[in-house]
């Protein structure tokens, strides 16, 4: 019987005239490739003769797709961390601007700006920590479909999740602290004569 050779369908660029070689190594020899074109030109000089690809490169090829997905999925994922942190930033800076009012009549009846700078950062601390724990539970209940397309992802990244959580618990400190410690520096005065 002739010697026949099963490879799988998804291996791109195989087909009938497709030479395979297993070489002991990892990477080819140096040279190897001109060595089986003269080979081959000596059996037959018309067979035309395109370039030689390693495994390494055919297992590439068959997941591009996959890592290709995944570098877009990280992109938008990195945008709409950025929105939200933006997002945050832009409510609690809101917010406390809109409190200041309320500030200078705490500042005013003997209110120590520093115990009024650690309210408003617990009270966005505590906003920040609800969003993020809907955002987490929101993640993994879809982390499933979306490891199903993805290379070398697992259902739920913890790291990840993690990171996430640590970034937007620090944007929310940072945009309540910009208007908290100026708000916590105003005049009463000031205020309560606007």
């Amino acid at each position: 019987s002739e010697p026949e050779l099963y490879t799988p369908n998804s291996l791109p660029g195989l087909n009938e005239v497709s030479l395979l070689l297993r070489t002991e190594t990892q990477t080819p020899p140096p040279g190897l490739e001109d060595k089986i074109r003269l080979i081959l030109r000596a059996a037959d000089q018309n067979v035309p003769l395109a370039g030689a690809l390693t495994g390494a490169r055919l297992r590439d090829a068959s997941i591009l797709d996959r890592i290709n997905l995944s570098r877009v999925l990280t992109l938008f994922a990195t945008l709409a961390m950025l929105s939200a942190a933006l997002g945050l930033f832009s409510l609690s800076a809101y917010t406390v601007t809109k409190r200041v009012r309320e500030f200078g009549l705490r500042l005013a009846v003997g209110a120590a700006p520093m115990r009024l700078l650690r309210d408003v950062l617990f009270e966005n601390l505590r906003f920040s920590g609800a969003c993020a724990t809907v955002g987490l539970v929101l993640g993994a209940l879809l982390s499933e479909l979306v490891a199903a397309k993805l290379y070398a992802v697992s259902w739920f990244d913890w790291r990840s999740a993690l990171a996430a959580v640590l970034i937007i618990q620090l944007v929310c400190v940072l945009a309540a602290m910009i208007p908290a410690w100026r708000a916590s520096r105003t005049d009463p005065m000031m205020v309560l004569r606007d």
